[in-house]
C-alpha cells in the first residue's frame, strides 16, 4: 500500500507539471525534426510554439500562402535577422498571432473569417518588411503594427495601436468600431505615412485616438489627416506634435479635415496642438483644418499651431478655442519633416513643462517636438531587441507613486 501511494503521488505530480512551449526549426529540405515548409510547422505547432525559419539558400524566399489557425510566433532562425517570404497569410480568430522579422517581398496579411470573439484574437507585426497590404478591420482583431516598413500597400485596422513606422505610399485606415472603449486610448504614434491619397483616415468612435508626432506626407490632391464619426461625447481625441505636408493644390486641401454629417454627428472633444501645416495651395478655399459647421456639438480646440500662410485663412469654421496659432508665416518642410532653420515653430509649442523636448527647451511643433519625438522610432530594423513605447505620466508630484509602463519586444 505505501508502494502505490508513492506511485500515485508521481502520478499527480507528473500530471501537475506544466506544458512548455517547443521551438519548431524550418530549414529547406528539412528532414524530422525539422519541417520543410513554414506551413507544416505551422500546422504541427501547439499553442504558444515558436516557429523557427532558416532562409533558403543564396537568399530565396520561401513561396508560400500560410494559413494561421492556432497561437504561435514566426521569427527567424538566426538572431537578430530576418527570415524573406513570398506569399499571403491568412489569419484565424481566437488566437495570439506574433510575427516578428519577416520580409514577405510580395504579399498580404488578412483574415480568415471575420467571426469570433470581439478583440479576442491579438495580432503582433513587428520589425517586418511588407510590400502589400494588412487587413484586419473587424471586431475580432486586436492589431499591434510595430516597427515596420510597409510599401504599396495600406493598414486597415478597428483595434489595436500603430507605432513607429514607415509607410511607404501606403495608407493608415482605423475603422470604426463596434463597441465604445472610453477608458482606453489608440495609439497612432511616431510613424511615417507618406502617400497620394489621404494616408491617415480615423473613424474615431471607439477609443480616445492619441495622435502624436507623425509626419504625414499627402503627395497627391488630398488631406493629410481625415477624422470622421466623433459621435461619443464620452471620448477625447489629442491630435499632438504632428507635421503635415500636402503636396496637392486643389480647393478641396485640408491638412486636418474634421467631417460631420447628419449620420455622423460630431459630439466628441478634440484638442488640435503643436501641429504644423504645409502647404502649396493659395486657392481660397483651401484649409489648414476643415471644421464641420453643422451637425457638430463637440469642442474642438485648436493652439499653438503653425499652418502654412499661403493658405488663404487656418480654419474652415470656427474652432470652440482658438489660441497662439500662427497661420501667416510662410514655409516649406523638406520631405524628412524636420523644419528648417528659423521657423517659428523650433522652440514655439506650448510652452507648458509637460510638453518640453527631451534636451528640456521649449517644445518644438510638429513630429520631433516634445517626448514623444520622430527620432525616438527610427531608425528602424536596427536587429536588436527594443522598448518601442514608454507610457508615464507628464506631471509627477511629490509623494506621489510614478508608474511607468514600457512596451518592447524581443526573441
Amino acid at each position: 500500500m505505501k508502494f502505490l501511494k508513492k506511485n500515485l503521488l508521481f502520478v499527480l505530480i507528473f500530471f501537475a507539471l506544466p506544458s512548455f512551449a517547443a521551438d519548431l526549426v524550418v530549414e529547406e529540405f528539412g528532414v524530422a525534426p525539422a519541417y520543410s515548409t513554414i506551413q507544416s510547422a505551422i500546422t504541427a505547432a501547439n499553442a504558444g510554439d515558436r516557429i523557427l525559419i532558416k532562409n533558403r539558400t543564396a537568399g530565396i524566399p520561401w513561396l508560400e500562402n500560410l494559413t494561421i489557425n492556432n497561437s504561435v510566433e514566426l521569427l527567424s532562425y538566426e538572431n537578430d535577422s530576418t527570415f524573406v517570404m513570398q506569399g499571403n497569410i491568412l489569419i484565424g480568430t481566437n488566437i495570439t498571432v506574433t510575427i516578428l522579422g519577416m520580409v514577405n517581398l510580395t504579399g498580404n496579411i488578412s483574415q480568415l473569417t471575420t467571426s469570433g470573439t470581439a478583440r479576442g484574437t491579438i495580432v503582433n507585426i513587428i520589425d517586418c518588411e511588407i510590400n502589400g497590404y494588412v487587413n484586419l478591420d473587424y471586431n475580432p482583431f486586436r492589431v499591434n503594427f510595430i516597427g515596420n516598413t510597409m510599401t504599396n500597400g495600406f493598414l486597415h485596422l478597428m483595434h489595436g495601436k500603430v507605432i513607429g513606422n514607415d509607410f511607404q505610399q501606403s495608407d493608415v485606415d482605423v475603422v470604426s468600431a463596434s463597441s465604445t472603449y472610453s477608458t482606453e486610448d489608440f495609439l497612432i504614434v511616431g510613424n511615417k505615412i507618406v502617400d497620394n491619397s489621404i494616408p491617415l483616415y480615423v473613424n474615431c468612435d471607439g477609443y480616445n485616438m492619441q495622435i502624436k508626432n507623425n509626419f504625414i506626407s499627402a503627395t497627391s490632391t488630398t488631406s493629410g489627416i481625415y477624422l470622421l464619426r466623433g459621435t461619443s461625447a464620452n471620448l477625447i481625441h489629442n491630435v499632438h506634435n504632428n507635421t503635415i505636408k500636402l503636396a496637392g493644390s486643389a480647393s478641396s486641401l485640408g491638412g486636418i479635415y474634421i467631417g460631420a454629417a447628419s449620420s455622423y454627428y460630431w459630439r466628441s472633444v478634440l484638442e488640435i496642438m503643436n501641429n504644423v501645416v504645409d502647404a502649396n495651395s493659395t486657392s481660397s478655399s483651401s484649409r489648414a483644418v476643415y471644421i464641420p459647421a453643422s451637425y457638430r456639438s463637440g469642442n474642438i480646440n485648436i493652439y499653438f499651431n503653425y499652418f502654412d500662410g499661403s493658405l488663404s485663412n487656418g480654419f474652415n469654421g470656427t474652432p470652440t478655442l482658438d489660441l497662439n496659432n500662427d497661420k501667416t508665416s510662410t514655409f516649406a518642410i523638406p520631405t524628412t519633416g524636420v523644419l528648417p532653420a528659423g521657423h517659428p515653430g523650433i522652440d514655439g509649442g506650448n510652452p507648458a513643462l509637460p510638453f518640453y523636448d527631451l534636451d528640456l527647451s521649449v517644445g518644438d511643433a510638429g513630429c520631433f517636438g516634445g517626448s514623444f519625438t520622430l527620432d525616438n522610432f527610427f531608425p528602424l530594423h536596427t536587429g536588436a531587441a527594443r522598448v518601442y513605447m514608454v507610457d508615464y505620466p507628464f506631471n509627477v508630484r511629490q509623494g506621489s507613486t510614478l508608474n511607468i509602463n514600457a512596451d518592447s519586444y524581443d526573441r
